[in-house]
């Protein structure tokens, strides 16, 4: 079970990771090394994450993000677009 701050109903929280190695980041934007390291960054709304993601999509072509709900259900994987099949 994908465990992470609790969340209201109405927010979002999205994980980065590099496409290649699947290393996940933490919210510094380096790779996460150690277990209480903050990985996700929250949203208010499904809207300003996907508009978060689409910002660092033009930052880098080769991060890929989730997407989860206040449950943790994931709501969208953006595979990293470097390596999205053509």
């Amino acid at each position: 079970m994908i465990t992470g701050p609790i969340l209201s109903v109405n927010q979002y929280a999205v994980l980065m990771a590099d496409g290649a190695t699947g290393h996940v980041f933490n919210t510094n934007e380096s790779i996460s090394l150690k277990e209480d390291e903050d990985i996700y960054f929250i949203f208010d709304s499904l809207n300003t994450a996907k508009a978060f993601v689409v910002s660092k999509q033009k930052e880098s072509q080769t991060i890929e993000f989730v997407i989860y709900n206040s449950d943790y259900d994931c709501v969208e994987y953006i595979e990293a677009m470097k390596y999205r099949s053509q």
